[in-house]
Formats: structure tokens, sequence, C-alpha cells
């Protein structure tokens, strides 16, 4: 169900402090800056059930052609940051109460005890790859409509609309710094709608019918397996609009639905990323880690979500429901069909999309010891 578009309100990018030390994130500690209230009223669960399917009939609303060129930027590999990261702190899904026998890969019901779940906070671009990046979703914001299923206010397939994101998530020096994070080649997603989405959040309420409501990002997993959140808004710039992660596995959330709902980061098992300078990035296994946004109470917050593929695994975790609730299913057979196509055959892939894997893993070992945890 959506409404009528309207442009966010965002400043430009401000200069920060460093960011907190890590293992006080994990701890729901993150430092707030002055001024942030615990926000109001309480952030409910995405529904997963019948929903999806009265969802499903929609017609896609994502395809409304690329930026102008006086929009779009222009890229360049020297956006690639190529300095360490200072405060990492780096969890594996066992930290999140995944436990099954034998190692490898994730599978759709679990993943790995020992595979990365979340690290953060680090830093992908420069800081003039952070402004480009933020002008191109400055620059995409009114064709964010009101929603109420998971994300108020967003855009999708942002990969379509941006020269500049797609020769970005295409850069092999980028998608070696991701690899490394992630701990395997990553490479850019054949399902691109969804792949690539730029959130908007700002003090104003969302209209769905009838209903008016405070922009926010409902309790939910991602569709997406090897995700990558960018906040493109300083701490300084918006009040509350925090991102809360739920430390549990996806049945262990069933269990505390409500008392997370109501309580917020204060829950004992939810914490917060501290993200605190536009550019911050975490990472996440987004299909396995229920995760949440505040809503914002000043100001207005930004931010970019780059989901991956990952070619050495013929695993993907995208359930086709979970996708057609967002871009109706005429667009996500044609999606699964690629998807598909690209699991069946990666090299082959690779080589229509024009992503040399061989430079991507060099690139990977060399960004390995910059994003490590210290």
């Amino acid at each position: 169900m959506t409404g009528t578009a309207r442009t966010a309100r965002t400043a430009g990018p401000a200069e920060a402090t460093g960011t907190t030390e890590a293992e006080g994130a994990f701890a729901g500690a993150a430092t707030k800056p002055v001024g942030d209230k615990p926000a109001g009223g309480k952030v409910t669960a995405f529904n997963d059930s019948l929903g999806r399917l009265r969802r499903s009939m929609r017609r896609s609303a994502w395809n409304k052609g690329p930026l102008s060129p006086a929009q779009d930027m222009a890229w360049q590999t020297s956006l690639v940051r190529r300095d360490p990261d200072p405060a990492v702190t780096r969890l594996t899904a066992a930290d999140f109460g995944y436990q099954r026998a034998g190692r490898g890969p994730a599978t759709r019901s679990a993943p790995a005890p020992e595979q990365t779940a979340y690290s953060g906070p680090h830093r992908l671009l420069t800081d003039e790859g952070v402004a480009r990046l933020r002008r191109v979703c400055e620059n995409l914001a009114d064709r964010a409509p009101d929603d109420d299923y998971i994300v108020s206010r967003r855009v999708r397939n942002v990969f379509g609309a941006s020269r500049f994101v797609r020769a970005m998530v295409s850069d092999p020096a980028f998608l070696g710094r991701v690899s490394a994070i992630a701990g395997q080649p990553l490479i850019p997603h054949p399902l691109t709608t969804p792949a690539i989405c730029a959130n908007y959040f700002d003090t104003q309420e969302v209209c769905v019918g009838d209903r008016k409501e405070p922009q926010t990002a409902r309790w939910h997993y991602d569709g997406m397996t090897y995700v990558f959140v960018m906040q493109l808004a300083d701490r300084t710039e918006f009040a509350n609009g925090r991102l809360m992660l739920y430390r549990g596995t996806r049945a262990d959330f069933g269990r505390d639905r409500e008392a997370v709902a109501e309580q917020g980061s204060s829950h004992p098992k939810v914490f917060e990323p501290p993200l605190e300078r536009a550019g911050d990035t975490v990472y996440t296994l987004g299909s396995s880690l229920w995760h949440a946004v505040q809503p914002v109470t000043s100001g207005a917050r930004l931010s970019v979500i780059l989901s991956f593929f990952a070619p050495m695994e013929r695993h993907d975790s995208n359930p086709f429901w979970h996708l057609a609730a967002e871009d109706g299913i005429v667009e996500a057979l044609s999606g699964f069909a690629k998807l598909r196509k690209a699991q069946s055959d990666p090299l082959g892939y690779c080589a229509r999309t024009g992503i040399d894997l061989t430079r991507v893993i060099a690139e990977a070992e060399r960004a390995a010891p910059l994003v490590a945890p210290h």
C-alpha cells in the first residue's frame, strides 16, 4: 500500500569524531549524542504471513528509470577507502545463538556457527565517496512512497537508477573490501531490485490509507544474506532513529517478539551498532538477524542498504514470497529466474556481468588486514 512520495529533508555531511569502541555496542551501550531521548512508541514486527500474499498482487513500483546525468555522480576507484578500520567488533552466528553440527556455508534454515554474523563499524568509502553516494540517494528521495510493510519510506532498485551505484558495486576494489569483511567473495546480486535500497526517515508521519504513523523500519529479517548497512547522515543531524539488532536466532525472536517490540533497545537482547559518522557501515547476515530502526524524533536519517551474492555458494537465502511482497509476483518470477541461472553457472554470471572474480579475490586478500577486528 503506497501513498504520496515526499522528498527527505537531509543536510550536508558534517565532520564528527571517531567511532564508539566496539564491545560497548554489543552491550547496547553505544554513546548517544546530546539531546537523544528514548523514542516514543513501540516498533512492531512486520507481517510475514498472509499479508505477503495480498501485497504480492501489486505491480512493482520501483522501475522508474535512471537518474538524469545532472542528478547522478561519477564513480572512480579512488573513492574506495584503503585505510584500516580503527575499531571493529566481529560476532559470529554462534554469538547470536546459532548452533548446528558441522562446518560450511549458511543454509536457508541457519548459518554456520563460525560464520561472521555481524561486523562493524567499517568505512567502505572515502569521505568524498560518501558525499557522492549521499547526493545520489538524496536525488532519489522523491521516489520513496509511504508504506506500512517494513520500511516506511524507501527506494528499491537503486542499482537500476544510478550509474554511480552500479559502477561502485561492480568495482573490484570495492567488492574486495566487502568480501574481506564477509569472509568470502561477494559480487553484485542477480536480484537487482532488492539488492540496493535507500531508506529515508524524518519526523513526518506516513499516510497509508486512512492511517498515519511514525516513520520506522519494523522488526524484520532480510531476504538477502550478505547485507551492509551504511548510514549516510551524521548522528548530529537527527535524534533517535538508531538501528537495533536482536541478539538471538530467528526462532528466539518469536518468543521475545512482544517484549522486544515494547522495550526496543532497552530489551536485554537488543543492541545498537555504533553508527556515528556519515559513511559508518555494519555488515550483517541479514536473513538470520532480526533488526529494526527507531522513529526519528528530530532531523532526518538517511541510509543505503547494500546486498551481495556469494558466487562460491550455490545457496541463496531469498524466499520467493519475501521478494514478491515487495516487488509483485511478475517481477519476483523474473528475478528468481535470473537468480537460479546465476546459481547454476556462477562463472557464466560473472562473465555476463563483467565481474573479474579472480581480481575480486585478490583485492579481498589485500583488504583483509584493513577490516579485521582490533
